[in-house]
């Protein structure tokens, strides 16, 4: 059996000629070796750009990017909870999406555990910061602050952006958490309602 410091070669070796990668594959491949016990110290990888680029490229999101790193630094969900504070099998429930994940601080938190830069991170800037600003549902305060400043009716809302009232009612009255699909809606909601004011005002001024 080759020794650690040929394997760790070998395997640098073999990946610095790949340019096209198998994320799945690839996370199998390390697993397999971690499993095997062929390694006694941790392989180590320093992507180019390019490199970085396309293996990003085949991820959905940030969850996709958990599994995926956490893999090939050889975590298991247990060691990932334990930072979290949380159960192995409650951080399962994450990487399986059965548990939402929405506040952008505990995102933060496994992206730096797991070695995942802001820069790769695949969450947008906009939805990051709708992210913080519901963690304590001061962005239900703020909508409902809104609508009544602009004389907006829950009806009005509900047919504006295509959520039931029901829904929106909840969102007030019970503290419900807003997904980040209907973020979205509410956002471009306002911008449109803000843009229409702005010419409504500018042809009053007019006149």
């Amino acid at each position: 059996m080759s020794n650690s410091k040929n394997s760790d070669v070998n395997g640098v070796r073999l990946l610095q000629g790949i340019e096209n990668i198998d994320t799945e594959n690839l996370t199998k491949m390390f697993t397999d070796i971690k499993n095997r016990g062929i390694l006694k110290e941790p392989l180590k990888l320093e992507l180019k750009n390019y490199f970085s680029d396309n293996l990003n490229s085949n991820f959905k999101d940030y969850i996709d990017q958990f599994i995926y790193y956490r893999k090939i630094n050889g975590y298991t969900q247990e060691e990932v909870g334990q930072v979290l504070g949380m159960s192995g099998k409650e951080y399962y429930k994450i990487e399986k999406r059965i548990r939402k994940l929405t506040d952008i601080d505990t995102i933060e938190k496994i992206a730096n555990f797991l070695k995942i830069s802001k820069s790769e991170l695949k969450i947008n800037l906009e939805e990051s910061e709708n992210m913080r600003n519901r963690k304590d549902f001061s962005y239900n305060v703020e909508l409902k602050e809104y609508l009544i400043k602009n004389n907006i009716s829950n009806s009005e809302l509900s047919r504006r952006i295509g959520i039931s009232r029901r829904t929106i009612i909840d969102w007030f009255n019970k503290g419900a958490m807003i997904s980040d699909g209907s973020v979205s809606k509410i956002e471009k909601f306002i911008k449109q309602f803000e843009k229409n004011k702005s010419s409504i005002k500018e042809d009053e001024e007019e006149l």
